[in-house]
């Protein structure tokens, strides 16, 4: 799938972004009006791939927990992702990639009753970013803490996205 066939989600959260800014709500941040903001600039297209037969599939509905649990068992080759995807229609999800960027979905695969995902816009974080975060919140999902007032949206780039993807940006804008 080439860049320009992930369309569906970036129009999903453009859409969102646009209804929120007419309501009388204030903005998340100076930077981000709201999560799907966050992720429409910060994110990176993914590109669904086949379910590796390594990895244990996990639990419906249980997409956080799944993704946080198989990077905490293979942290030299995944890094947990979170952001918005499609299967049917977009959500808020969580997933991990590969090194070279490949999805690895434990909670929509080909061993679960749900439709796999066919496009995928998020960040893919810093893993020590995610055990502390997780720490402090108590509960999995690391982009919608609205409990702690999404501290996500007010810290540096390079303190929670990934070192694989930041060398990346960084390559891109020099």
């Amino acid at each position: 799938m080439s860049q320009a066939e992930f369309k569906y989600v970036r129009e999903y959260l453009r859409q969102s972004v646009e209804m929120m800014k007419q309501s009388p709500c204030k903005g998340l941040s100076d930077i981000y009006y709201n999560l799907q903001d966050f992720v429409l600039q910060e994110g990176f297209d993914f590109e669904p791939s086949p379910y590796p037969e390594a990895y244990p599939p996990g639990v419906i509905k249980e997409c956080f927990s799944n993704s946080i649990s198989l990077v905490e068992h293979h942290p030299d080759e995944l890094i947990y992702c979170e952001g918005y995807a499609a299967g049917v229609i977009p959500v808020l999800h969580a997933w991990c990639v590969t090194h070279d960027g490949k999805v690895v979905d434990p909670t929509w695969n080909a061993h679960s009753r749900c439709s796999p995902g066919t496009e995928y816009l998020g960040v893919p974080l810093n893993r020590e970013f995610v055990m502390e975060t997780l720490a402090a919140k108590g509960t999995h999902g690391i982009l919608d803490n609205w409990m702690m007032h999404w501290p996500i949206l007010g810290h540096p780039r390079k303190e929670w996205l990934h070192e694989i993807f930041l060398e990346r940006v960084c390559q891109q804008s020099s």
